[in-house]
C-alpha cells in the first residue's frame, strides 16, 4: 500500500545528467524512509519549483513505477487536502497546479521583482484556483537543505521556494546536512547521516529537498545506479532519435563539445578557442579517413543557426562571449561537413534544451566513433561524456568508444598577418594511445572564406541576444 508520507524535489538545480543522479540518491531516500515519491516539475534541464513543466517531459513515469511508489504533484495536492478536510474535487488541484507552472519560471528568474517586494508580491498572486483549496488545510512539512559548509542554513532556500513550499504544506522546520567531503566520510556514512536528520524532524506529512549547489553524492553509488536504472528517458526521444539517424543517412561519426564549459572561464579567450576548434577538425577529418566516412554529427550548445538558445544559461555570458562561442562553433563548420540540428528541421532547435542533450546522447552512443573536447576546451569534468562513454563501453565500441583531441600550442600567421591554427595535432584514444598524425597549414583563401562565414555567425549571435 503506498504510503501516505512524501518526499518532493523542492530544488535541484545541476543540468539533467547530474540532477538525474541527484534525484536518483532521493529514490533511495525514499524507499529508507518508506515515503512516496512526488514526481518533480522539470525544465531546461533541471528539477524543482521553478519549472514550468511535468517530470514525464524527460522520463517515463510507468518504468520509475517498478522502482518506487509515486504520485504526480495534481494528485498530491488533492490528496493532502482532501485528507486535511478540504472540500475540493480533483479538478479543482488539476487547475491549483496548472496556475503554478504557469507562474514557476517567472517567479524564480524574474529579476524585477527584488527579494524585499516579495511578501506584497507573492500574496498578490494567492488566485482563486489556490483559495479554493482552502488554507488551512495544508499537510505538515519541513525542509532538509543539503549545503555547502560555508552556506547559512536558510540561504539555500530562496524567497519563491519558500512561497511554492507554503503553498503545498505548513513548513514550520527546516534541517540543514553538510557535504560529506567535510568531514571524510564515505557515502555510506552520508546517507545515514541524512536518514538520521529526517527522522529526528518528527515525520512531517511532506518531506522538501532542497539542493542549490553542487553537492557530493550522499547516498552509496550502488544505490544510485540501481535507481538511474528505473530512469528511462521519454519514449518520444528514441522515436525523434530515430528519425534523426534516418535523415544522416548512413553511418557517421560524432563530435561534441560543450563550449560554454570553455566561456565561462576567463582563461578561456579566442586564441584558444579557435585552437581547440582547429584541434576538433584535424581529429575528425582523421577519423573520417580512417572509418572511409564523410557525416559528422557536431553535438554542440552553442546558439544554432535559426539564433535559437540551445542552453539558457548562455545569457549570464554577455553578447562578446556568446560571439566567441558562435565563431568557435563556425570555424568547425566551416571547414567540415557537419550535420546539426538546424540541419534537420526546425522543430528539434524548439524542443526543451535537455531533450536535445538526449537526442545529442542518442545519435553519439550509435555512432562509429565519439570524438570529444579535451579537458582544456572544457575545464570541467564532464558526467555527460562520461555517461557516452560507459555505455559506448559497455556496446563493445572498443576503440572507438570515445577519442579525445589534442590542442594545437600555438597559432601561426598566415600571409595576411592574421593568426590561424597550425594544423598539426594528435588523436588519441581514451587510454593516451596515438591513433593518427596529421599535418598542414590553414591557408590564405580559407581564412577569407572563414571570415565571411564568421561575420554571418555575428548575425546569428546578435538575433540570438535580441531574443533574451
Amino acid at each position: 500500500m503506498r504510503s501516505d508520507k512524501y518526499i518532493i524535489a523542492a530544488d535541484i538545480n545541476e543540468q539533467l545528467t547530474k540532477a538525474s543522479r541527484h534525484f536518483a540518491e532521493l529514490l533511495a531516500l525514499a524507499l529508507e524512509l518508506k515515503r512516496t515519491i512526488v514526481l518533480p516539475d522539470s525544465g531546461e534541464g533541471e528539477f524543482g519549483m521553478q519549472r514550468p513543466a511535468p517530470f514525464c517531459q524527460y522520463f517515463d513515469s510507468e518504468k520509475l513505477g517498478e522502482y518506487v511508489d509515486w504520485v504526480t504533484l495534481e494528485q498530491f495536492v488533492y490528496e493532502t487536502r482532501k485528507r486535511q478536510g478540504a472540500e475540493i474535487e480533483k479538478e479543482d488541484a488539476t487547475r491549483a497546479v496548472a496556475e503554478m507552472r504557469r507562474t514557476a519560471f517567472f517567479l524564480a528568474f524574474n529579476e524585477t521583482h527584488p527579494v524585499t517586494n516579495y511578501p506584497d508580491y507573492f500574496e498578490g498572486l494567492a488566485n482563486e484556483e489556490w483559495k479554493q483549496l482552502g488554507a488551512g488545510r495544508k499537510p505538515s512539512g519541513a525542509a532538509l537543505v543539503l549545503r555547502r559548509r560555508e552556506d547559512f542554513c536558510g540561504m539555500r532556500v530562496r524567497p519563491w521556494l519558500w512561497y511554492r513550499m507554503s503553498q503545498l504544506a505548513d513548513v514550520d522546520r527546516v534541517v540543514c546536512v553538510d557535504e560529506p567531503k567535510y568531514d571524510g566520510i564515505d557515502e555510506k556514512e552520508a546517507f545515514r547521516r541524512v536518514v538520521d536528520e529526517v527522522r529526528a524532524l518528527k515525520d512531517p506529512d511532506v518531506l522538501f529537498v532542497v539542493k542549490s549547489r553542487a553537492f557530493d553524492a550522499f547516498a552509496p553509488k550502488e544505490l544510485i545506479e540501481k535507481g538511474l536504472e528505473y530512469l528511462e528517458v521519454t519514449p518520444k526521444v528514441p522515436q525523434h532519435a530515430a528519425k534523426l539517424k534516418q535523415w544522416l543517412g548512413g553511418p557517421y561519426i560524432a563530435l561534441q563539445w560543450r563550449v560554454e564549459k570553455c566561456i565561462e572561464r576567463e582563461d578561456c579567450d579566442m586564441d584558444l578557442l579557435l585552437r581547440c576548434a582547429q584541434g576538433a577538425v584535424t581529429a575528425a577529418r582523421a577519423k573520417l579517413r580512417e572509418l572511409n566516412l564523410s557525416r559528422v554529427f557536431f553535438a554542440t550548445d552553442v546558439p544554432t543557426a535559426s539564433g535559437e538558445m540551445r542552453s539558457h544559461s548562455y545569457r549570464q555570458h554577455g553578447p562578446a562571449r556568446i560571439q566567441q562561442a558562435s565563431d568557435a562553433a563556425a570555424y568547425i563548420e566551416q571547414r567540415i561537413d557537419t550535420f546539426t540540428w538546424e540541419d534537420f528541421d526546425g522543430t528539434v532547435t524548439k524542443i526543451d534544451s535537455a531533450l536535445q542533450g538526449a537526442l545529442d546522447t542518442a545519435l553519439c552512443l550509435d555512432a562509429a566513433a565519439f570524438l570529444t573536447a579535451p579537458q582544456e576546451c572544457v575545464g570541467t569534468y564532464s558526467w555527460y561524456v562520461s555517461n557516452i562513454r560507459s555505455q559506448r563501453e559497455k556496446a563493445g565500441k572498443g576503440e572507438q568508444a570515445m577519442m579525445t583531441w589534442t590542442v594545437p600550442k600555438t597559432l601561426e600567421p598566415d600571409q595576411n598577418g592574421e593568426k590561424v591554427p597550425v594544423l598539426v595535432t594528435e588523436v588519441r584514444s581514451e587510454t593516451g594511445k596515438p591513433l593518427v598524425w596529421a599535418a598542414g597549414a590553414a591557408t590564405g583563401g580559407s581564412w577569407l572564406l572563414l571570415t565571411w562565414y564568421l561575420f554571418r555567425r555575428r548575425s546569428i549571435s546578435e538575433k540570438a541576444l535580441s531574443q533574451r
